[in-house]
């Protein structure tokens, strides 16, 4: 089949973070539980259970160390950078808003495009227009294109931005300063089989998210998070 499927998916069910704009903070509370049932790929002729929790933690570990390296630069002692990881992370999972929506968003494409097979990893191609750390990460490790993550095959993903810019530097670094200005029509996704050509286009509708959410957001995660829970 050729051809692209498009479809607009109302994805507050599944957004744990969505409504608790600092769910992904410091010292925030865990997000509310919730199930999404695995993406299973073909690796090379063994089948992979990629499961949300596992992208979370991936997610997590990337955070931490960033955090780490942060605390060293300012001069931080081991024993300052243990306590201060401890308390920052104590509740966090990695599942936030943006590994949510991407996870929804390539389970439902893989679902649309391949029906009841299991897809190839080297057959999958993932053009994202969200540039979050959490997304981008989402998508690398679904795709085999994970630094540090062992994979037989590699699909394609790419972020495209909205405005047709591509990101080449996925550094959590830079990924962290493009994201800044974000809103709903970044979260679209593009999941196709490239053997086929078949698309299936994933995007949230506008009103999912709260009229202040990206106020909210760009103040938490980029440094005024006191007064950003206040104004809640």
């Amino acid at each position: 089949m050729q051809g692209k499927i498009k479809i607009s998916i109302v994805m507050l069910v599944f957004f744990c973070g969505i409504i608790e704009v600092s769910a992904h903070m410091p010292g925030a509370s865990p997000p509310p539980k919730f199930e999404l049932e695995p993406i299973l790929v073909d690796d090379g002729g063994k089948i992979v259970s990629i499961a949300i929790e596992e992208i979370g933690e991936y997610h997590n570990e990337i955070t931490k160390e960033m955090r780490i390296k942060k605390l060293k630069k300012q001069g931080k002692t081991d024993e300052e950078i243990k306590a201060i990881i401890k308390k920052e992370l104590a509740n966090a999972t990695g599942i936030c808003t943006c590994v949510v929506a991407s996870f929804r968003a390539a389970l439902l494409g893989i679902k649309n495009v391949w029906g009841d097979e299991i897809p190839k990893r080297d057959d999958i191609r993932i053009i994202s227009n969200l540039p979050t750390p959490g997304s981008c990460q989402c998508f690398q490790y679904i795709t085999g294109n994970a630094p540090n993550v062992k994979a037989m095959r590699k699909g394609e993903f790419h972020i495209i931005l909205p405005n047709g810019t591509e990101v080449k530097n996925m550094s959590m670094k830079n990924l962290k300063k493009i994201a800044m200005n974000v809103n709903a029509s970044y979260y679209n996704f593009i999941i196709c089989r490239r053997s086929t050509g078949e698309c299936f286009t994933a995007n949230v509708k506008d009103d999912v998210f709260p009229e202040d959410y990206f106020v909210l957001r760009k103040k938490v995660k980029y440094g005024i998070p006191e007064k950003a829970s206040k104004r809640r």
